[in-house]
């Protein structure tokens, strides 16, 4: 039975950590857990992007949150999740090619 309080999505998560994560790429530029943490951002952009698409999540939220839709569900997740995780990893990459 739903609680009156809609699904949340983590927006913290994607204020706080993809800005520490461009910057300790920029620290490790041309180095090696440089190109790690480039690797995780990437990793997470599949990750955002996977769940942006995924029915069988979306479905789970909708059953307790009838509000959702599935248009708000995809924005949300490929707008404010999976295209920071896009521009970290680009620099990321264009900031290890560079040095």
């Amino acid at each position: 039975m739903p609680n009156g309080h809609g699904f949340s999505y983590p927006y913290g998560f994607s204020m706080v950590v993809h800005p520490i994560l461009a910057l300790a790429i920029g620290a490790g530029a041309g180095k090696w857990w440089g190109w790690l943490l480039t690797g995780v951002a990437a990793a997470l952009l599949v990750a955002f992007a996977w769940e942006a698409a995924s029915r069988s999540e979306y479905e789970k939220i909708r059953a307790n949150d009838p509000s959702t839709t599935r248009y708000s569900w995809v924005v949300n997740w490929l707008l404010f999740f999976a295209f920071p995780a896009l521009m970290v990893t680009l620099w990321g990459v264009a900031a290890n090619l560079r040095r």
